[in-house]
């Protein structure tokens, strides 16, 4: 009797705990934007979704596995350099701006490179791109 009322007690129904509070509303924007009606809901698109296995320079023995964009003006990178069957990760970051917006899918950014330590890549270089968003991944070309 005494080990059915402990059982009883223990499996009773405890009252439903307070779900916490959403606190996070979504990236934050701290940068400069054209003066688009899209712009930002484009830039918040760039922040929510990195881009992922992309070649910044066109040549898959260098793949960006992840990029991803803050609302800051920085991006940061997880790279790769493949040779001879061999993968050696690295890391790059930099700042980007977005130049031009089409709609809140597709635009062009400027990236310029601040920090590597990827094996034949050097800091300072800049590129543009135009990034269009098709269903769950971009298409990225070279301006």
């Amino acid at each position: 009797m005494r080990l059915l009322l402990l059982l009883s007690i223990a499996c009773a129904k405890q009252p439903p705990s307070a779900a916490p509070a959403a606190t996070e509303s979504g990236p934050s924007l701290n940068m400069a934007l054209p003066d688009d009606a899209n712009a930002s809901v484009f830039a918040t698109l760039l922040l929510a979704t990195p881009v992922t296995d992309w070649s910044p320079i066109d040549d898959r023995s260098f793949l960006y596995e992840a990029l991803t964009f803050s609302g800051d003006g920085t991006f940061d990178a997880r790279a790769a350099l493949s040779a001879g069957g061999e993968s050696v990760p690295c890391t790059e970051s930099g700042q980007w701006t977005l130049e031009a917006v089409e709609s809140g899918t597709a635009g062009t950014i400027s990236m310029t490179l601040a920090s590597t330590d990827c094996a034949t890549r050097a800091a300072e270089s800049s590129q543009r791109i135009r990034l269009s968003r098709e269903g769950e991944r971009y298409r990225i070309s070279y301006r």
